[in-house]
């Protein structure tokens, strides 16, 4: 009898250690990675990411365009024309012959010639354009920041799905060796059954319910294993990765856990302080005030120097073009524009800009008011999840030394065999559950982070 205890005793733990091992196998045989590294990959391959980086690119060409407005313009032209019929002009002339009598004759005179040959170079400065140029700059310099938020949003955005999808791959790793620990229990528990049976002492009606609890739980081991390459997908696509790449992870819950409690008016005045949806709204406002400024700039005047220089040849005959026959000029001046009236225009698109700045106030007061429901139910389902855990660690310690306890009367057939299936299911639960609670702790931290606007990895490091 004690033999064939023993001999339980070590297959049990045999099979135990395999079903801790199994995992790794399972997932890949590709070197592990943890979240931070998951994170890293995140950045260099996750395709929003590449196309905020463009729109950085599209900034800087659009500051080069408004520098140009205040360059001089340099333009050169050449043209030739040919005049098939002349402008010409009709007058009377008058004389007087040698007798002293008055001759009255017609003379036409035509002007301008055949064949004109022009090539002209021409400037234009401006010198004066009623703040235009300053203050696109300043709505230039505020679209600039305003696209290094959105990139930092984009980032938070990349960094909280890479840490989502990363927990649901965890969440699916730890649970398929918390079924592979209830099949390895039950397996131990029908070789103990089988062996009692073949002593005498257990029924094969106990025999045959070890049994079917086995079978039982392969397809539960199967579902499992099935949903690890799933969630890795899903990771893969929110890293940037290939589907067809083999990815490990490493890593446990723990990682995202903290001991830091947060209170709720801390975490509201951080939000104000850090949340990228307000940052870009306060610099709307800003580049809508701007825009005021830059629209009645247009009833402002605008000066500029011009300058033209010119030569002109005219020629009876194309053929016979010489040195002397060219022209030259140059001419200078100053030129200056201002609307007088313009049907009331600009007054419109001022008044227009003025409703957009109303209308990002209540956007804002909307925001803020959203902000703060979102920490408050972060923060309760965080704090929550952590309650759950740590009555979900009791109950698993007392659901451990329960079964050992069942299987140590079962041996001795003190106790029923349901009995100690009753305390499998239950250990199987409980750690379930335990593991419920870290996942769930683990992601409202995630969510908490972004609540607040304060993402690990993009605004600090953890």
């Amino acid at each position: 009898m004690n033999k064939g205890i023993r001999a339980v005793g070590r297959i049990g733990g045999f099979i135990l250690i395999l079903g801790w091992c199994l995992p790794s196998v399972c997932i890949g045989g590709t070197e592990p990675i943890d979240i931070g590294k998951a994170i890293e990959l995140g950045f260099n391959h996750n395709h929003e990411l590449k196309i905020a980086a463009e729109e950085t690119q599209r900034l800087q060409h659009r500051y080069k365009e408004v520098r140009a407005e205040v360059l001089p313009i340099f333009s050169a032209s050449t043209g030739y024309a040919r005049s098939w019929i002349l402008p010409s002009t009709t007058f009377s002339v008058s004389s007087e012959d040698s007798t002293g009598s008055i001759e009255e004759r017609t003379q036409t005179v035509e002007f301008g010639t055949p064949n004109n040959f022009n090539i002209g170079l021409s400037l234009e400065q401006p010198i004066y354009s009623g703040g235009r140029y300053r203050t696109a700059r300043r709505l230039l310099d505020i679209s600039s920041e305003f696209n290094k938020e959105k990139i930092r949003q984009t980032e938070q955005r990349v960094v909280l799905r890479i840490q989502e999808t990363f927990l649901n791959a965890l969440l699916a790793k730890q649970s398929l060796i918390v079924s592979q620990q209830a099949l390895t229990q039950a397996q131990a528990h029908l070789e103990q059954v089988r062996l009692l049976f073949e002593g005498g002492v257990a029924a094969d009606f106990d025999l045959l319910r070890a049994e079917v609890q086995v079978a039982n739980l392969h397809p539960e081991v199967s579902e499992a294993k099935n949903r690890v390459p799933l969630a890795l997908a899903v990771l893969k696509n929110a890293i940037g990765l290939p589907l067809a790449k083999d990815l490990e992870i490493q890593g446990d819950f723990d990682h995202f856990i903290s001991d830091q409690v947060m209170d709720l008016q801390v975490a509201h005045e951080l939000a104000l302080a850090k949340r990228s949806e307000l940052r870009q709204l306060a610099m709307q406002v800003r580049m809508q005030r701007e825009q005021i400024q830059l629209t009645r700039a247009a009833l402002k005047p605008k000066v500029s120097l011009t300058g033209n220089y010119e030569w002109q040849w005219q020629l009876p005959d194309a053929s016979r073009l010489e040195r002397d026959d060219f022209r030259d000029s140059w001419v200078m001046g100053i030129f200056a524009r201002m609307p007088l009236f313009d049907g009331g225009k600009t007054s419109s698109q001022v008044k227009q800009v003025k409703v957009n700045l109303r209308q990002l106030d209540i956007r804002r007061a909307q925001l803020v008011e959203g902000i703060q429901l979102q920490i408050e139910q972060s923060l309760l389902r965080h704090r929550e999840a952590g309650e759950r855990i740590e009555a979900s660690a009791k109950t698993v310690e007392q659901a451990e030394k329960g079964l050992h306890i069942a299987e140590v009367r079962y041996q001795h057939g003190v106790t029923t065999q349901i009995e100690v299936m009753d305390v499998q299911v239950a250990l199987t639960r409980a750690r379930l559950n335990r593991l419920k609670a870290q996942y769930d702790y683990a992601l409202t931290g995630v969510l908490l982070q972004e609540a607040i606007g304060k993402v690990n990895y993009v605004d600090e490091n953890p």
